[in-house]
C-alpha cells in the first residue's frame, strides 16, 4: 500500500470529523427502509460509521462512542438476513444457463417463492426491532448526533492526529490478511473485510484533505473489500442452499446441480486468496 502523506492542513481534527459523523447518521435515517436498495443503503450507511466510531475512537469521547457502537450493531444484525436473502435471489436470477430445461427453471422458481417467505419473516422481525424501546431509542440518537457529537480532548488538536490512526488501521488489515492466508476460514475471511472496509471508509473521507496518497490507500482497501464480499456471498448461497431448498425432490436436485456451482465458486475464490 502507498505511503501516507503528511500534508498540513489548518483544520482541527474535529472540524474534520464532525460532518463526516453527521453526515453518516443522517444517511442511516434517510436510507431507513426495506427495498432491496435501500437495505444495502442503509447497511453501508451503518458500516460506515461504526468504521468511524472505530477508527476515529481516540479523538471521540469514548463511552459515548463504544455504546453506539454496540447499538448501531445490533441495529446492523437485524437488518443481516433480509440482505443476505437479497443476494441468494440475486444469485438465483443469475444462473441463466442452468435454466435450459423447463423443469429447472420451474425450480428455481419454487427456491424464489421460498426465499419471498424467508424474507416476509426477516423483514416482521426487524420492524418489531425497529419500533421495539431499543431501536426507537437508538433512531433518536441517530437524529440528535445529526446535530451535535461528542468530541474527546484530542479532537482540538491538528489533522496531523489522523495519520497514526489510518496506519493502525493499514496494520490491522495487514495482519488480518496474513491471519486469512495462513487459514482462509470464513471467520478470517470476515475478519479480514471488516478491517478492509474501517480503512476504506476513513481514507475516503480523509483523502480530499489529507492527500492523495489516501485515495490510493482506500483503493487498495475497497479491492480487498470486495474481493472477500464475493468470497463471502457464495458460501451464502450455498448454505442456503443446503439448508432450505430440498424439500421437494425435483427442487432438491436442481438446488443440488447450484450446489455445486457454488461449492466450486467457493473452492476456487479460497485458493486465489493465497496468490
Amino acid at each position: 500500500m502507498a505511503e501516507v502523506d503528511e500534508k498540513p492542513n489548518l483544520l482541527s481534527a474535529g472540524d474534520l470529523l464532525l460532518p463526516i459523523v453527521k453526515q453518516a447518521a443522517g444517511a442511516i435515517l434517510q436510507n431507513d427502509s426495506l427495498g432491496v436498495k435501500s437495505v444495502h443503503t442503509t447497511r453501508t450507511a451503518i458500516r460506515r460509521l461504526r468504521a468511524y466510531l472505530r477508527t476515529f475512537r481516540p479523538l471521540l469521547d469514548l463511552r459515548w462512542s463504544t455504546g453506539l457502537s454496540a447499538e448501531l450493531q445490533w441495529y446492523q444484525q437485524s437488518l443481516a438476513p433480509i440482505r443476505d436473502l437479497d443476494v441468494i435471489s440475486a444469485w438465483l436470477d443469475s444462473t441463466g444457463e442452468l435454466t435450459d430445461y423447463v423443469d429447472d427453471a420451474s425450480a428455481i422458481e419454487a427456491m424464489q417463492d421460498i426465499i419471498k417467505g424467508h424474507r416476509n419473516k426477516a423483514t416482521h422481525i426487524f420492524l418489531e426491532a425497529r419500533s421495539s424501546v431499543r431501536g426507537v431509542e437508538l433512531l433518536n440518537r441517530l437524529d440528535l448526533l445529526k446535530r451535535e457529537v461528542p468530541l474527546g480532548a484530542r479532537a482540538s488538536n491538528g489533522t496531523k492526529v489522523f495519520l497514526p490512526l489510518v496506519r493502525k488501521a493499514r496494520r490491522e488489515l495487514q495482519d488480518a490478511e496474513h491471519m486469512m492466508i495462513e487459514d482462509p476460514s470464513r471467520q478470517h475471511i470476515h475478519e479480514a473485510r471488516i478491517k478492509a472496509k474501517s480503512l476504506r471508509y476513513a481514507c475516503e473521507v480523509l483523502a480530499p484533505n489529507l492527500g492523495k496518497s489516501f485515495v490510493k490507500i482506500g483503493a487498495d482497501a475497497k479491492n480487498v473489500q470486495d474481493r472477500l464480499g464475493g468470497v463471502l456471498d457464495t458460501l451464502i448461497v450455498c448454505e442456503w442452499l443446503e439448508q432450505n431448498a430440498s424439500g421437494d425432490p425435483r427442487t432438491a436436485f436442481v438446488a443440488g446441480k447450484l450446489w455445486v456451482v457454488g461449492q466450486q465458486s467457493w473452492g476456487v475464490a479460497r485458493s486465489r486468496l493465497r496468490n
